[in-house]
C-alpha cells in the first residue's frame, strides 16, 4: 500500500525551502492546514489589540523600539511582501526578488498618525487577501519556489513564514508590551 501524500496546505516545508533566518518563524507554526491557521490567528491577534486606546497603541516598552501600532503596520507590510513573493513563485516566475528593510518601512509608514482601528482593519484586509490567494492555488503551486532576499523560498514556506512572523510578534506584544494580561 502506498503512502498518501499530505495535502499541500498541511505539508511542512523542508529546511532548504527557506532561508535560515526564517527557521524560527516556520518552527512556531503548529502542524495542520496553514490556511486554517492563518484564518484563526488573525482573530486572536485582533482580539489581543482591540482593547487598546490611543495611548496604549503608541506604547513602546523601551526607547527606540516600535510602538504597538507600528508593529501592526509592520505585520501588514511584511505579509504583503511575503504574499507577493508567494504569488510570483506560485505562477512560475523565476525572477530573483529583493529583500526589504523593515527598519526603513516602519517609520515611512507613519502608522502613529492613524487610529489603531484603521491599521487593524488594514491588517485584516491584507490577511483576507492572503488567505484568498492561498485558497486559490493549484496543488502543484505549493512546492514551487524562487529566490527572495538571496535565499530559496517555496510557496508553502512563505505561507508558514507569514504565520510564524505574526505568532512571533504576538508573543512579543504579550511578553514585552504586557498585552493580554490584566490591563
Amino acid at each position: 500500500m502506498s503512502a498518501v501524500a499530505p495535502a499541500p496546505t498541511t505539508a511542512v516545508p523542508a529546511a532548504d525551502e527557506y532561508g535560515t533566518h526564517y527557521a524560527g518563524y516556520v518552527s512556531r507554526v503548529p502542524p495542520g492546514d496553514i490556511i486554517a491557521q492563518l484564518e484563526r490567528q488573525i482573530s486572536a491577534t485582533v482580539a489581543l489589540l482591540k482593547p487598546l486606546d490611543a495611548t496604549g497603541a503608541r506604547y513602546r516598552y523601551a526607547p527606540g523600539k516600535w510602538s504597538v501600532i507600528e508593529i501592526v503596520g509592520h505585520l501588514a507590510d511584511a505579509e504583503r511582501i511575503f504574499a507577493y513573493r508567494a504569488l510570483r513563485f506560485a505562477r512560475g516566475d523565476q525572477s530573483s526578488l529583493p529583500g526589504f528593510d523593515e527598519n526603513t518601512y516602519v517609520p515611512a509608514a507613519e502608522c502613529e498618525r492613524r487610529a489603531l482601528a484603521d491599521v487593524l482593519a488594514e491588517f485584516q484586509s491584507v490577511r483576507a487577501a492572503t488567505v484568498t490567494l492561498f485558497k486559490g492555488l493549484p496543488d502543484v503551486a505549493w512546492t514551487r519556489s524562487g529566490i527572495a532576499s538571496g535565499n530559496r523560498l517555496s510557496v508553502r514556506a512563505a505561507a508558514r513564514v507569514i504565520s510564524g512572523h505574526e505568532l512571533h510578534h504576538a508573543e512579543v506584544l504579550r511578553t514585552r508590551y504586557g498585552l493580554g494580561s490584566a490591563q
